[in-house]
């Protein structure tokens, strides 16, 4: 064989093992990309809609779930949420370790239910999760009359916050999925009601509003 044909064969097999760096970095884009997964049911609302006006689907006192977690402006009720929790740990005798397990198992899934990535490290998105959803479960209990209020609990004193907290519920943001919400609820359930239906039980009765303590 020629010096040529060697050179040809050469340069063909280079350009074979050579691989193109653009060709590189699509396929690690690719590798990396996120599955489309059907669970997703939790969205951000789109920046059409928002921008018409923005207050009207963002919280005004309680953020609940990974979408507005972090901002400052809610710590008022970041405060009540550890008060509820707290309030419910001790009426049970127990500690956060006695869901920790259950969480763990949910947090994928619970991941998987939001439109975008959630950035959250594991400790704080679990701590979301328990904080969040031992709140929820509380309000209802105690809207419902299904527990004892304090007389000083200032989430259930008067109808202002109550119908912020009502409003605040049903953004399309401001969710946790419903399968974070029942599994602690069953860990805590003493009166024989499936979360679902404590859950329409407050929804459904949009006149009614705690009296003054």
């Amino acid at each position: 064989m020629s010096n040529h044909q060697i050179n040809q064969h050469a340069g063909i097999y280079d350009r074979f093992l050579v691989r193109d760096p653009a060709s590189i970095h699509i396929e690690n884009m690719l590798q990396t990309m996120p599955p489309t997964l059907s669970e997703r049911s939790i969205f951000r609302v789109r920046h059409q809609l928002r921008k018409v006006n923005e207050k009207a689907y963002d919280p005004e006192i309680l953020a609940i779930g990974p979408y507005h977690c972090e901002n400052g402006k809610f710590k008022f009720m970041e405060e009540q949420k550890l008060r509820y929790l707290q309030q419910l740990l001790e009426r049970r005798k127990e500690s956060v370790d006695s869901y920790m397990p259950t969480l763990r198992e949910l947090e994928e899934r619970a991941r998987n239910c939001y439109a975008e990535t959630i950035n959250l490290s594991q400790e704080k998105f679990l701590a979301m999760m328990l904080i969040d959803g031992c709140f929820i479960i509380e309000f209802f209990r105690k809207y419902n009359n299904m527990i004892p209020t304090d007389r000083d609990d200032p989430v259930m004193r008067g109808r202002g916050i109550i119908n912020s907290i009502r409003r605040d519920l049903q953004l399309l943001e401001n969710q946790l999925p419903l399968f974070v919400l029942s599994k602690p609820y069953d860990l805590t359930e003493d009166e024989h009601h499936e979360f679902s239906k404590v859950a329409i039980m407050y929804f459904q009765v949009n006149e009614k509003a705690p009296a003054e303590i």
